[in-house]
């Protein structure tokens, strides 16, 4: 991103191959691990050799269970770090600090949940979101619209 805000980014420095990339994968014209790749390369994720360890485990760990607090303390004591040496190192091995990774992790799991059948409410509750109202406003603040409204725009026309 090219602009930084507290609670959001903006002006994604390859919108244009990014939005193309995610198309293609919508429509099945490339495959999941080719679209991780060519993602990864334009956001500049995932392009080091060699991750650390414990940040791929605590990774890992808040992936698998989207629903659980995933406190600070309690990584960095999993991952045998300090609280301030794991926060170094998480954000140097991510590029986003812990928190935005923990709402993007959630994000990603109740938008997951909902194309599977859940409701936004089950999809919330599911990915640790204390409410559907939270889980709508950090969406919100993240995209520009609710859940709702993207899903209404993604519904095919009943024509």
């Amino acid at each position: 991103m090219t602009k930084a805000m507290p609670r959001a980014a903006f002006d994604l420095r390859e919108e244009a191959a990014v939005i193309e990339t995610m198309t293609a994968l919508a429509e099945n014209r490339i495959t999941a691990q080719d679209g991780r790749a060519f993602l990864g390369e334009l956001l500049g994720v995932g392009a080091r050799e060699k991750a650390n360890a414990r940040i791929a485990a605590a990774l890992r760990h808040m992936r698998d269970e989207p629903h659980r607090a995933h406190r600070l303390t309690t990584l960095a004591a999993c991952a045998g770090l300090s609280p301030s040496r794991f926060l170094h190192l998480f954000k140097a091995e991510t590029g986003v600090p812990l928190r935005r990774y923990r709402i993007w992790s959630r994000m990603g799991a109740a938008v997951r949940a909902s194309g599977q059948g859940a409701s936004l409410t089950e999809a919330a509750h599911a990915a640790g979101f204390a409410s559907s109202a939270h889980f709508s406003s950090a969406f919100r603040d993240m995209f520009g619209m609710t859940p709702s409204e993207l899903a209404r725009a993604l519904q095919p026309d009943a024509d």
